[in-house]
């Protein structure tokens, strides 16, 4: 292809204004991953966790107050400094309010960003971004390992709502974003069903997108629906991106039978504190050094935990400064695999994704990792757990081929044995969060 065609090429799904900003990302990314080539990414992760600590101290009220016996931070002392803090979680950004936001920012005009609240209120904060970039610099580099192009045309399924127009002329999708990085064309989650998926599938072959990111859930209904419709995708995926949940075996196993492409997970928050990574083949997680300062801590004690350890995942990110996450407790576990020289760490089994663990009857958390793996499992389309009393927990329920009274009778014999009774309720549909993600478990218990 000429540098004409595919500048036109580019420019057809991707305005000036974009590529202006891409390429503003690329003398990003190569100033930022110059270190890791360079094998200083651990000086590189110090000199920045000094700047956010910084930044917190000169405009953050609540943060100023803590590191004020701190005259001077730099890269030297900037762990040292961090592991002197205490830990920050939801409960203490909301007692602070606007003391533990930037003066930086505008009550007025400062965009207001939410965690999804899926297991109790969502937390607000405003987003004020690094001149640096780190979401954007992270994002293109997990694109280029997946072997995208900028001229290559990314969509995504996600929380999108169509018009009444839309649905009424079967368009589950809208063109209106920017293509970096997360994709010109967004799927509506909300609305995949067996009658549905033929105008999806319809959609995805006249788009031909390289790369499809994607909520695992809302991806493996879109492939159940469409196996059973005997529907397939008519292009070569260069890769999937699935995002933001947890992501079963169940779902993988279901897009692996209906895709060939590589399948990639990536682990992150609204928060921006953390970004990690895995394809299929690899057992564990890295998480960038380039994008934070990770910790896994024993919740109890909030000492760090030995390998092969579960402990709470804890982040300070470099990504926003409007709300400096520093020491903040994401209410997500992890086992803890080891750190490494240039500063990334390794995790597996990730648990958690904020509230996904059960309290029995003696007073103990039973993680729902634990308890998925039964083969009732197997035989459910869906499924919610909701918990409001000790040792009781309502589950929903939506049938799969074969399902029956046996099945039950399993989930109560081991859900028993972890001092839970359950309740069994068989809805129509489970509701799926307000950004269209499949809500696990709905915790009314701290």
């Amino acid at each position: 292809m000429s540098i004409t065609r595919k500048l036109k090429t580019t420019l057809s799904h991707s305005p000036l204004s974009e590529l202006l900003n891409f390429l503003y990302t690329y003398a990003c990314y190569r100033y930022i991953f110059h270190f890791a080539r360079t094998g200083r990414a651990e000086l590189f992760q110090r000199r920045q966790t000094a700047i956010i600590l910084s930044y917190a101290r000169q405009h953050s009220r609540y943060f100023g107050g803590l590191l004020k016996p701190w005259n001077r931070i730099t890269a030297a002392n900037a762990i040292e400094v961090l592991h002197s803090l205490p830990v920050l979680d939801k409960a203490i950004i909301r007692r602070e309010g606007e003391r533990i936001f930037s003066d930086e920012t505008d009550s007025k005009k400062s965009p207001r960003i939410s965690t999804g609240g899926s297991s109790g209120s969502p937390l607000y904060f405003p987003m004020l971004h690094s001149p640096l970039k780190f979401e954007a610099v992270h994002q293109y580099y997990l694109r280029r390992r997946m072997g995208w192009r900028f001229d290559r045309p990314m969509a995504a399924i996600g929380g999108f709502t169509p018009s009444d127009e839309d649905l009424r002329q079967h368009r589950y999708y809208s063109d209106a974003r920017a293509n970096f990085p997360y994709g010109k064309y967004v799927f509506s989650c909300f609305h995949i069903n067996d009658e549905t998926v033929n105008y999806y599938i319809e959609a995805l072959n006249r788009i031909r997108p390289a790369i499809l990111v994607s909520y695992p859930s809302a991806l493996a209904e879109l492939a159940a629906s469409a196996m059973r419709r005997g529907l397939r995708l008519t292009f070569p995926l260069t890769a999937v991106y699935v995002t933001s949940e947890n992501f079963t075996d169940r779902d993988y196993h279901t897009i692996r039978q209906f895709l060939s492409c590589p399948i990639w997970e990536q682990y992150g928050q609204t928060e921006a504190g953390i970004f990690a990574w895995r394809q299929e083949h690899e057992t564990c997680l890295t998480v960038s050094p380039l994008y934070g300062y990770t910790e896994v801590l024993d919740e109890e004690t909030l000492r760090p935990v030995k390998v092969g350890e579960k402990g709470e995942i804890f982040v300070t990110g470099f990504h926003n400064r409007g709300l400096p996450f520093i020491r903040y407790a994401t209410g997500d576990y992890a086992v803890y695999q080891g750190r490494r020289e240039d500063g990334a760490i390794l995790i597996s089994r990730l648990q958690g994704r904020t509230g996904d663990y059960l309290i029995g009857a003696d007073g103990q958390k039973v993680f729902v990792a634990g308890l998925n793996h039964y083969r009732a499992f197997d035989r459910m389309a869906s499924w919610q757990m909701e918990q409001s009393e000790k040792g009781v927990v309502v589950m929903r329920i939506i049938r799969d081929t074969g399902f029956s009274e046996a099945d039950e009778e399993e989930l109560r014999r081991e859900f028993g044995s972890k001092h839970l009774t359950i309740r069994f309720e068989y809805p129509a549909e489970i509701a799926k969060s307000r950004r269209g993600k499949r809500i696990f478990v709905i915790q009314h218990l701290k």
